[in-house]
């Protein structure tokens, strides 16, 4: 009863080399800071 693994890829998963990985993480994170929204300090909101 020995199940033979297939050594085929997963379908669906990508395999990225560790530098490809880095420039795309870098990418993702830049994009991240840039779409930031700031937080909206409420003390300063009304100084009634």
């Amino acid at each position: 009863m020995s199940k033979k693994f297939s050594k085929e890829p997963i379908r669906g998963m990508d395999d990225y080399y560790p530098s490809d990985l880095r420039e795309i993480n870098w990418i993702i994170e830049n994009i991240r800071d840039i779409t930031e929204v700031p937080k909206l300090n409420t003390k300063n909101l009304c100084s009634c």
